[in-house]
C-alpha cells in the first residue's frame, strides 16, 4: 500500500551588514524571512496501524478498497496515494506561513570616556499563517453520505523589543572594571480566528467562500483568540577582577510583567559571586602540579512570570440553555480571578571548584547548589459547591539540590598522531516541598 505525504515548500531569504560609519559610531542590522506552503497537513501513514489485518485493501478485481469493514464495528476510510489522487477538488489542506525576524543596531562610543558606549538594539518579528481545509462529501469517510465540510483559520503574532545598554569596560595596570546598565521594553500581540461551515454545493469552492456553504456556519468561541503581553526590565551590573586572581560581580535587575495583577508586576532581585583564581597565587604560580585551580561562590534569584494574560482577571464559559420556546447562550465563569497573583522567584546558592593537575592531563569541576524557589504559580482546584473549576495561586516553597562532578583525563596526547581523552560526569539531585501554604486571594 503506498502512502501520500504530504507536500512542503519554503523560499526564504537572509541578509545582514555591520557598518563602521567611523572611529565611534557602528550600525548594522540582520533579518531572515521566509514564506512556507504545507499541503496535506492532516494525512499520515499512522492510520494505517487502526486498519483491521484481516481485511483486504483491494476489491475482488484489484482496485484498491475507499473504506473497510470489519464485523460492522471496524469501519474505516482508506488512505492511499492512488485515492488522494483520485479526489481532486474533493480535499484540500493547506497552510500558508510567513515568519520574519529582523534586529537593528547602533553602538556609539561616547567622546572623551574611554571604555564608555551606548548600544540600541531593536528586534522586530512578524509571523502570519493562513489555512484552509476542505472535506467533500463522503471523502475520506467510511459513512459515504457524510456531508462536506470545509474551514479556515488565520493567526498572527508581532513583537517588539528595544534595548538600551550603557557599557564601560576599561583596563588600570592589575584592576579590570566591566559596567553594565540596561532598560529594555518589549510587547507580543497574538490574534487568531478559524470560521467552519458544512454542506458546500460544489467542490471547486473547497474553502475559498464558506457563504457559498448550505448547511450550517460556525464561529466556535475556542477557536478565536487575542491577546498582548509585555515586559519592561532595569538592570545594573559590575564585574571587577585584580590581577586575574580576585573577581566580583553583582548585579540588581527588576522586572515588570503585564501578566501579572497590578500592584505585583513588579520584582527586585540581586546576585553576587566572587572568584579566587588560587593557581595565580605567587605559592602556587611555578607548580608544577597545579595548572589551575578556581574558588567561586554566589547568590543569586531569578523569577518566574510564565502566567496566560489575562489570567488575573478570571475567565468565562458558554452554555446554551432553553428559555421559554427558543433557545439561549449563558456564560458562567469557569476559573476564578486572582488580583494578588505576582511572581514565583528562586534563591541559588551556588559553590563550586574548577581544576587542572599535571599538565593538564587531568581537569574537572565539583560544584554543589541549593535552589529555593517561593510562591510557586500553580493552579489550584476549587470544591464544586464554589461554582467554579481553578484558581492559579502563589502558594508554597519548594527546594532542589544537588552535587555535580565531572572529571576528564588525557591518556595520550599526540597531535601527529593517536590521542585518547576519557571524561565522565556524576550528579544527585533532590527535591523537596517545603511547605504548601494558600496565599489569600483577592476576588
Amino acid at each position: 500500500m503506498e502512502w501520500y505525504h504530504y507536500k512542503y515548500k519554503r523560499l526564504s531569504i537572509r541578509g545582514a551588514l555591520d557598518q563602521e560609519i567611523n572611529s565611534w559610531l557602528k550600525v548594522g542590522f540582520s533579518t531572515n524571512s521566509n514564506f512556507s506552503i504545507s499541503d496535506f497537513n492532516g494525512i499520515s501513514g499512522a492510520p494505517v496501524l487502526g486498519y483491521s489485518p484481516l481485511v483486504s485493501p483491494y476489491l475482488a478485481d484489484g482496485s484498491p478498497r475507499l473504506r473497510t469493514t470489519f464485523a460492522n464495528v471496524d469501519q474505516t476510510a482508506l488512505q492511499t496515494r492512488s485515492i488522494m489522487e483520485n479526489l481532486g477538488d474533493a480535499y484540500a489542506d493547506r497552510t500558508n506561513a510567513f515568519s520574519s525576524y529582523n534586529n537593528l543596531y547602533g553602538e556609539v562610543k561616547i567622546p572623551g570616556v574611554e571604555g564608555l558606549k551606548y548600544r540600541l538594539n531593536v528586534g522586530l518579528t512578524y509571523r502570519n499563517s493562513n489555512s484552509g481545509y476542505y472535506l467533500g462529501t463522503g471523502a475520506l469517510n467510511y459513512q459515504p453520505a457524510t456531508l462536506s465540510s470545509a474551514s479556515i483559520g488565520n493567526s498572527l503574532t508581532t513583537q517588539w523589543v528595544i534595548e538600551n545598554l550603557v557599557t564601560y569596560d576599561r583596563t588600570f595596570g592589575k584592576h579590570k572594571i566591566n559596567a553594565t546598565a540596561l532598560y529594555s521594553a518589549e510587547q507580543t500581540r497574538f490574534n487568531s480566528s478559524s470560521i467552519a461551515a458544512r454542506d458546500v454545493p460544489i467542490d471547486a469552492f473547497q474553502y475559498f467562500n464558506l457563504g457559498h456553504a448550505q448547511g450550517e456556519i460556525t464561529i466556535d468561541p475556542n477557536n478565536q483568540g487575542y491577546w498582548r503581553r509585555g515586559l519592561m526590565s532595569f538592570m545594573g551590573r559590575a564585574m571587577y577582577q585584580y590581577d586575574n586572581r580576585y573577581m566580583l560581580t553583582a548585579t540588581v535587575r527588576s522586572d515588570g510583567a503585564s501578566v501579572l495583577a497590578k500592584g505585583h508586576q513588579w520584582h527586585t532581585y540581586p546576585a553576587i559571586s566572587v572568584g579566587w583564581n588560587v593557581a595565580n597565587e605567587s605559592f602556587l604560580r611555578n607548580s608544577k602540579y597545579i595548572n589551575m585551580l578556581k574558588l567561586r561562590a554566589g547568590y543569586g534569584e531569578t523569577s518566574n512570570q510564565a502566567v496566560a494574560p489575562y489570567t488575573t482577571f478570571g475567565s468565562l464559559s458558554t452554555t446554551p440553555y432553553n428559555f421559554g420556546s427558543s433557545n439561549a447562550i449563558g456564560n458562567f465563569v469557569n476559573r476564578a480571578p486572582n488580583y494578588s497573583l505576582g511572581w514565583e522567584f528562586s534563591k541559588t546558592w551556588n559553590y563550586g571548584v574548577d581544576f587542572s593537575i599535571l599538565n593538564r592531563r587531568i581537569s574537572g569541576t565539583v560544584e554543589y547548589y541549593v535552589t529555593n524557589t517561593e510562591k510557586l504559580l500553580l493552579d489550584k482546584q476549587l470544591p464544586q459547591s464554589s461554582g467554579l473549576q481553578v484558581v492559579l495561586q502563589n502558594v508554597g516553597a519548594s527546594q532542589n539540590k544537588g552535587l555535580e562532578v565531572s572529571l576528564n583525563g588525557i591518556i595520550f596526547d599526540n597531535r601527529d598522531g593517536f590521542s585518547w581523552e576519557v571524561g565522565g560526569n556524576l550528579a544527585a539531585n533532590r527535591n523537596k516541598l517545603l511547605h504548601w501554604h494558600l496565599d489569600r486571594i483577592e476576588m
